[in-house]
């Protein structure tokens, strides 16, 4: 689509529970996560399981996760004591989700926060988003696709072979005669069946459209919702605090964003649109005033800006403030950066070929941007602890030249110029996850080149 093929984002998870600290879906990818929260995020993970019922411990805050063996996906989820949080990820356990887990201690090997050569799966025409989870629950972090083009749209499935490598994708086609065009994919349990679900937005008919696990890794039919005009963008948040998981979908002719409330039995209440912005394309999910209820960040491609709407409970929410960013910005993700426990933003700028880091000042408000180059075209985020020091770093696919940039957090909120990487042919979207069971978290990127359509798996390289 033109001018917002950058959303790529729904941020592939999240938890469930109240959530604190960075819960997230955020753009492309799986965005950050949070801690906080009661419950498990929605990408998992990990060695167990991590998953997104919960377990009965805490959980690691923002950045935390405590030590024990699983991890929480992407957003932090407990399972008795053993949890992601933002970027922190356990320290014995593996992994979870799109944006953290398993990178901090422990482990079988010392991250390097540097990325060997790419291997590629095929995946559908056009893949635009990516999406991790454990969804067949073995412990290895599995794959989902949203395939936009014709004559073939759909979403692709592709399992984890249990040594780093997936498996012949399984695909669940949409009509493309009625132009149902899936652009942005999310994770969540919605049922609370403690199997990991999908969340899927329809940019061509104004829909979300929700597929339940049916507990092995399968997806039964989708039941679709109605959102607004062109939905770039889907994200998964506890937004009334009553333990389930709700949607928020970017709507990015409407200039609103969507949510819909959890009924509680895997379906999903009318649609409340709120004003966003000016083309939003992406949307991420923060604890960002320390009130433990999930907040929204949206970027808004036409004017520059990013929004952010508080919780005013309830899963209700306040009228944006907006932040200046750069021009045309695509993606936005949640992380602490700094450390002081609180949810800070990162925002792909695609014409600027440009990072933007907003750090939060502490009462849900935010500085101004310091901006970090990236490459030509930076359409898509992602956030995990790539070098195993404790801080969470960025990854961005810059899809003017098929590379993916590293940002590594200096450990003060700041990051280290990028370090540049072959992502593969017309790159779109990037995640992370611990596709290895290493306990160092790997990249895995959309590309929908001349080979056709793929995912590339770019492993970390161990000391």
């Amino acid at each position: 689509m033109p001018g917002d093929l950058g959303g790529t984002t729904g941020g592939g998870t999240t938890g469930g529970g109240t959530t604190g600290g960075i819960t997230t879906g955020g753009g492309t990818t799986g965005g950050g996560t949070t801690g906080g929260g009661t419950t498990g995020g929605s990408t998992t993970g990990g060695s167990t399981t991590g998953g997104s019922t919960t377990g009965g411990g805490t959980t690691g805050g923002t950045t935390g996760g405590t030590t024990g063996g699983t991890t929480g996906g992407t957003t932090g989820g407990t399972t008795g004591g053993t949890t992601g949080g933002t970027t922190g990820g356990t320290t014995g356990g593996t992994t979870g989700g799109n944006t953290t887990g398993g990178s901090t201690t422990g482990g079988r090997c010392q991250a390097t926060g540097t990325f060997g050569r790419l291997a590629s799966y095929p995946a559908g025409i056009n893949p635009t988003q990516v999406a991790v989870g454990d969804f067949n629950r073995d412990g290895s972090l599995d794959l989902a696709v949203a395939n936009s083009s014709y004559p073939a749209p759909g979403i692709s499935v592709l399992l984890n072979d249990r040594d780093g490598g997936f498996l012949s994708q399984v695909t669940y086609s949409y009509s493309a005669d009625a132009g149902d065009y899936p652009y942005s994919v999310a994770v969540g349990d919605f049922n609370g069946d403690g199997a990991l679900d999908l969340a899927v937005a329809n940019f061509n008919n104004r829909t979300v459209g929700v597929f339940l696990n049916q507990g092995d890794g399968g997806f039964g039919p989708r039941t679709v919702y109605p959102v607004g005009a062109v939905p770039d963008a889907v994200a998964v948040g506890d937004f009334n605090g009553d333990g389930a998981l709700d949607l928020v979908v970017a709507n990015n002719v409407d200039g609103t964003v969507s949510v819909l409330l959890n009924d509680h039995d895997g379906g999903f209440a009318g649609q409340v649109t709120y004003d966003a912005g000016s083309n939003p394309n992406s949307v991420a999910v923060g604890d960002f005033n320390g009130d433990d209820a999930g907040d929204l960040a949206v970027v808004n491609y036409n004017d520059g800006t990013v929004g952010v709407l508080l919780n005013r409970g309830g899963g209700t929410f306040a009228a944006p403030v907006t932040y200046p960013v750069g021009n045309e910005p695509a993606s936005v993700v949640v992380g602490d950066f700094n450390g002081d426990g609180k949810a800070d933003l990162a925002v792909a700028n695609s014409y600027d070929k440009t990072v933007s880091v907003l750090l939060n000042q502490g009462d849900g408000g935010f500085a101004a941007q310091d901006v970090y180059a990236a490459g030509n075209d930076p359409s898509s985020l992602a956030v995990g602890e790539l070098n195993r020091d404790g801080a969470p770093d960025l990854a961005v696919v810059n899809r003017g030249d098929d590379t993916v940039s590293v940002l590594l957090n200096r450990g003060d909120g700041g990051f280290a110029a990028q370090v540049v990487y072959d992502a593969g042919s017309a790159a779109q979207s990037v995640a992370v996850g611990d596709f290895h069971g290493d306990g160092v978290l790997d990249l895995v990127v959309t590309n929908s080149g001349a080979d056709g359509g793929t995912v590339s798996v770019l492993p970390n390289v161990c000391q």
